[in-house]
């Protein structure tokens, strides 16, 4: 994330929103039909690797996405019910 000064979107909107869109990554290659996962670890930390990627000292590593081709088919949970976590106000 590289942050930026605004005067109405704080460093933490910024990492979250970088969050997210990550997250959009994740569920569209894995929509089609990719497999992924999103990690953090101690790399994310890693002043020399901030130095060689380019990325300034004060800016963040939100983590490292890896994707590739599923080597088995993973089954879809059975759905459940909305109401068993959601009450609907009218």
């Amino acid at each position: 994330t590289e942050y930026q000064e605004h005067p109405k979107v704080p460093a933490i909107e910024q990492a979250i929103s970088c969050g997210c869109a990550v997250h959009g990554m994740l569920l569209a290659a894995q929509a089609m039909g990719y497999g992924g996962y999103w990690r953090t670890g101690s790399l994310a930390f890693n002043q020399a690797l901030k130095a060689e990627f380019g990325i300034k000292a004060s800016d963040e590593i939100v983590g490292f996405l890896y994707l590739g081709t599923p080597l088995v088919n993973v089954e879809k949970p059975s759905m459940a019910a909305p109401e068993q976590y959601f009450n609907i106000i009218e």
